[in-house]
């Protein structure tokens, strides 16, 4: 049976050892309630239509959600609906250095909507020879992915800087690893009244 338990353990324990490394996490976004998640959909979904203004609708709305929960078919009552980040168990962490407490290169924005957010993008770019091993970002982006892998979570493949836990995301993306993990134990969380 799994219990509920906090994350803040597990990015404490991140933290440790990316301080051996000369950076710490930033927290950009963790729980969000519906209504945040609507106003970033929103948000998300013009921004796709900026960026491709030939698609049609469901078109981007299709590509939209592969950076952004649809909120407006949530349904408390069917697991399926529930954007991640609104059961508490998703977090989205960037790196920044100790020494200068700027964040450090990833080759991409945090909220970038493209392809160059995807977690191995910068992978596919070494295995081509496109960038060498000491490329800056690809050492970063590789930091992160161990260091919260390490800690416990799964990361989001279209966005470098997405990471679950325990949410229906993370049995969807270890269920391949884990054949007897069959349900999320973080369920839709309600907002504070």
């Amino acid at each position: 049976m799994w219990c509920r338990q906090s994350l803040v353990p597990m990015l404490l324990s991140a933290n440790k050892v990316l301080a051996t490394f000369g950076c710490e996490l930033v927290v950009y976004d963790a729980y969000r309630p519906i209504d945040t998640q609507c106003g970033l959909w929103a948000w998300a979904l013009e921004k796709v239509k900026k960026d491709h203004p030939n698609l049609l609708q469901a078109e981007l709305e299709a590509l939209t959600s592969q950076y952004s929960s649809d909120p407006r078919r949530f349904d408390l009552d069917d697991a399926t609906t529930w954007p991640t980040h609104s059961t508490g168990a998703s977090i989205d962490v960037m790196l920044r250095s100790l020494d200068t407490g700027e964040e450090m290169d990833m080759g991409a924005a945090f909220d970038d909507l493209s392809s160059a957010a995807h977690t191995d993008k910068l992978e596919q770019a070494f295995d081509l020879g496109h960038i060498k091993d000491d490329n800056a970002a690809l050492i970063h982006r590789r930091l992160l992915y161990w260091v919260m892998s390490e800690a416990g979570f799964v990361n989001y493949p279209s966005e470098y800087w997405h990471f679950d836990f325990g949410n229906q995301m993370y049995v969807l993306n270890m269920r391949p690893h884990n054949a007897t993990l069959d349900r999320a134990w973080y369920g839709y969380c309600r907002p504070p009244t």
